[in-house]
C-alpha cells in the first residue's frame, strides 16, 4: 500500500484537545498520509498550537488552513477541495484515533475491493474534565454488495454507524467526481453526506476494529442548548432520503422508522427544554412537525419502554407540558442511577 490517504480535521476553539488528536495521527502505522487541519475562525489559540506542532515535528505533509468561521460543514468541504490523496477520512478535533486507524481501513478497503469502509468505535464519556467510562461499539467483519442486493445488516443504521463521517474511509475520486459535499446545516450534515456518497458505492466493507475514540462531554450536553428552528425539516428530509435508499435496495423500511425515532425524539426534547422559546413558539414548532405523516407514524410505533410509550402518547395528544415534566423526571432518574 503506497497510496496517499488524506485526513481532514475541522478545528474550532479546540486548543484543549487538538494535541491529543494530532499525536494519535502522528503515531499512525501507515505513514503515507496527508493531514489537512482547517481552522474555522477559532478565537482561542488553536491555530498557534497546531502551527507550532507541525513546525516542531517537521511534518511536511501536514497543512494548516485558516478560513472565516462558517461551521463544520464548510470546514470539511474546504478540506475536501484541498485533498490530494486517493483516499480520504475525517477526524474531529476533540476526538482521537487508534494507531492503526488509517492502515486497517485502507487494507480492508483494498483487499475487499470496496468503495467504503466502516469501522467500530469507542464512545468515551467525560464529566467535570474526568473520564467517566467507555462503551465499545462493535461491528462485524462483512462485505455488502449493493450491485447484487446483498442484505445489509440493519445494525449499520440502527446502531448509528452510518450517521457520522468519522470512523470511515472514502474514495476521494468518488467524492470529487460526483461533487459530494456537506450541506450547509447545523446538524446531521454527516448523515446527508454519507447518504449521498452511498448513491455511488458498489460495495461496503465493515471491520471489527475499534479504530476511533469518540469523545462525549456530558457537561456540554444541555437540553437548553440552542438548535436550528428547522430541526424537524432537516430530519424529515433525511427520513425521506432514507426511505428512497431503502426502497432502491429492497431493505426493510421498518428500520428507517426505528432509526429516525431517535432523531425526532431528540428534536422534541430540545424543543420542549429550549429556554429561548416561549410556550406558544414550542407548541407551534411541535404542532407543525406532527402534521407530517412520517413524524406522526414514527411516534405511533409500539414501544417496549413504558415511560417512552407514555411520553409518546402525551406528545401525540399535544399534552406538551405534561410530556416535558415526564421527560424531566426521567432524565433526573437516569442521572442519579448512573
Amino acid at each position: 500500500m503506497s497510496e496517499v490517504v488524506t485526513v481532514i480535521i475541522p478545528l474550532f476553539n479546540g486548543q484543549k484537545t487538538i494535541l491529543r488528536c494530532l499525536d494519535s495521527l502522528k503515531s499512525q502505522t501507515y505513514k503515507n498520509i496527508e493531514v489537512i487541519i482547517v481552522n474555522d475562525g477559532s478565537t482561542d489559540c488553536s491555530a498557534e498550537v497546531v502551527k507550532k506542532y507541525i513546525q516542531d515535528n517537521k511534518l511536511d505533509r501536514w497543512q494548516l488552513y485558516t478560513i472565516s468561521n462558517g461551521g463544520v460543514a464548510k470546514a470539511r468541504n474546504f478540506g475536501i477541495a484541498m485533498a490530494t490523496g486517493e483516499y480520504l477520512c475525517f477526524v474531529d478535533a476533540d476526538d482521537y484515533v487508534d494507531i492503526g486507524y488509517v492502515e486497517e481501513m485502507l487494507s480492508a478497503l483494498q483487499s475487499s475491493r470496496s468503495d467504503f469502509c466502516i469501522s467500530g468505535y469507542t464512545r468515551v464519556s467525560y464529566r467535570n474534565g474526568k473520564e467517566k467510562g467507555k462503551q465499545d461499539c462493535m461491528i462485524s467483519d462483512c462485505r455488502y454488495s449493493l450491485e447484487t442486493l446483498d442484505e445489509i445488516d440493519e445494525t449499520l443504521f440502527i446502531n448509528g454507524f452510518m450517521h457520522p463521517c468519522w470512523g470511515k474511509l472514502y474514495k476521494t475520486k468518488l467524492i470529487k467526481d460526483n461533487q459530494i459535499t456537506f450541506p450547509d446545516q447545523s446538524l446531521s450534515e454527516d448523515t446527508v453526506f454519507n447518504l449521498n456518497y452511498l448513491q455511488f458505492v458498489h460495495s461496503i466493507k465493515t471491520i471489527n476494529y475499534l479504530s476511533y475514540y469518540y469523545i462525549v462531554d456530558i457537561d456540554s450536553v444541555s437540553l437548553s442548548k440552542s438548535f436550528p428552528a428547522n430541526i424537524f425539516d432537516i430530519y424529515i428530509k433525511i427520513h425521506k432520503d432514507y426511505i428512497t435508499f431503502f426502497q432502491k435496495y429492497n431493505l426493510d423500511i421498518e428500520v428507517v422508522g426505528r432509526m429516525m425515532y431517535a432523531q425526532y425524539y431528540s428534536a422534541v426534547n430540545k424543543t420542549l427544554f429550549n429556554s429561548q422559546l416561549s410556550s406558544k413558539e414550542k407548541q407551534k414548532i411541535l404542532d407543525n412537525a406532527f402534521r407530517n405523516q412520517e413524524v406522526r407514524e414514527t411516534f405511533q410505533r409500539k414501544q417496549i419502554n413504558k415511560t417512552v410509550a407514555i411520553i409518546n402518547g402525551l406528545i401525540l395528544c399535544r399534552a406538551y407540558k405534561i410530556a416535558k415534566m415526564v421527560l424531566y423526571l426521567a432524565d433526573l432518574k437516569e442521572k442519579y442511577t448512573e
